[in-house]
């Protein structure tokens, strides 16, 4: 993969990974709602149990027994699927950062390379001097010279 393939993949993951972060975000927020509205349901069913001693027939008590027994029931079906939601963005995630771990590491090498090359000529001199008149040159990663200079 060349430099320019390399930088678009980057910024690509980089995207992707900000998109996905606010796709976990949501996720969650949605999961801790459900958790939420179930607990609130729950209560009111509690409390109607309790508030209807005297009024509540078997019958009664059977249905709210039921209702809150199919609540439980959709509930965790949907907590569930949040929660596989969540695992599979999150291990999309994981894989995005390794990738985008592997591209920075290769640019990183490309850009060490680059610089660790002898310049030829003038111009290629002026490049990798820059602003700063001095470089330091480096052969096999143990020999390294400093040279600065004007033109």
């Amino acid at each position: 993969m060349d430099r320019g393939e390399n930088e678009k993949r980057l910024e690509e993951l980089k995207a992707t990974i900000k998109e996905n972060e606010g796709r976990l975000q949501n996720l969650q927020s949605t999961a801790f709602q459900l958790a939420n509205y179930y607990f609130v349901f729950q209560g009111v069913i509690l409390t109607a149990i309790c508030n209807g001693v005297t009024s509540l027939r078997c019958s009664d008590r059977w249905f709210l027994f039921t209702v809150s027994l199919l609540a439980t029931i959709l509930n965790l079906v949907a907590l569930c699927i949040k929660g596989l939601k969540y695992l599979r963005t999150k291990t999309q995630q994981d894989e995005n950062w390794c990738e985008c771990n592997e591209l920075e590491k290769s640019r990183t090498q490309m850009n060490q390379d680059s610089t660790n090359v002898l310049p030829t000529t003038k111009d290629d001199l002026q490049k990798q001097l820059g602003d700063d008149k001095c470089i330091e040159l480096c052969q096999g990663g143990s020999r390294c010279i400093r040279v600065c200079g004007e033109f």
